[in-house]
């Protein structure tokens, strides 16, 4: 085995650890309060929420905030309202969970509602949820787990959380193609005199002197 194919060998396997170094999902989150709750007072200041590390409004190491307009969930809180409940967050964002340090609690704050949200990976998707509603009641700590493209329902008296996670599938990258082999150059073309010297006849063929009989 040659150098140059060694090295292709093992830019191949660089090329293809990356394509399977990302595990990137798509998540969305609704956070509504009851129909029957909205008499509840405000929850308490994000501050309080000792453990959170972050902000899903500001993302996080392997989060990025995405808007939640363009998600698949805005026909459901769309519903939700019709039906008395009131949305309080709604969050969109990509969470990459192959980059340490993205399974932190992250700060969650909306309308009526703060607290801290984290979402790890192993088997299945988990939620972990510290949210307060109100200020005179614990905090709602939850936890479930679910499967990419599932919608996910938390339930409480007070507040209910859906979520849902999709993988994101990366488009395939081309692999590296290896350098086309050179070609030998072509030998050297002989070059040929454009004044070439002029033929000696030899000796014999040369005519002779006539004698001179004057």
């Amino acid at each position: 085995m040659t150098l140059r194919h060694l090295l292709l060998g093992l830019l191949l396997l660089c090329w293809s650890s990356a394509i399977l170094a990302k595990d990137e999902y798509l998540l969305e989150m609704i956070v509504f309060q009851q129909p029957d709750a909205q008499d509840e007072p405000l929850a308490k200041p994000v501050a309080e929420v000792e453990q959170a590390k972050g902000s899903l409004d500001s993302g996080g190491p392997g989060i990025v905030p995405l808007p939640p307009g363009e998600g698949q969930l805005g026909s459901v809180a769309y519903t939700l309202q019709r039906h008395g409940a009131q949305v309080l967050a709604h969050l969109r964002w990509k969470q990459d969970f192959s980059v340490p340090g993205n399974d932190q609690w992250m700060h969650l704050e909306g309308k009526n509602i703060a607290g801290a949200v984290r979402i790890t990976k192993g088997r299945f998707i988990h939620v972990n949820t510290d949210l307060w509603p109100t200020a005179s009641e614990y905090p709602i700590r939850e936890h479930g787990r679910l499967r990419s493209g599932e919608l996910y329902y938390i339930d409480h008296p007070r507040i209910g959380i859906l979520v849902q996670a999709e993988r994101l599938e990366e488009a395939p990258q081309p692999a590296p193609q290896p350098a086309a082999e050179e070609a030998p150059p072509p030998p050297p073309v002989p070059t040929t005199d454009e004044n070439p010297p002029e033929e000696r006849k030899p000796a014999s063929d040369m005519p002779r002197a006539l004698p001179d009989n004057s």
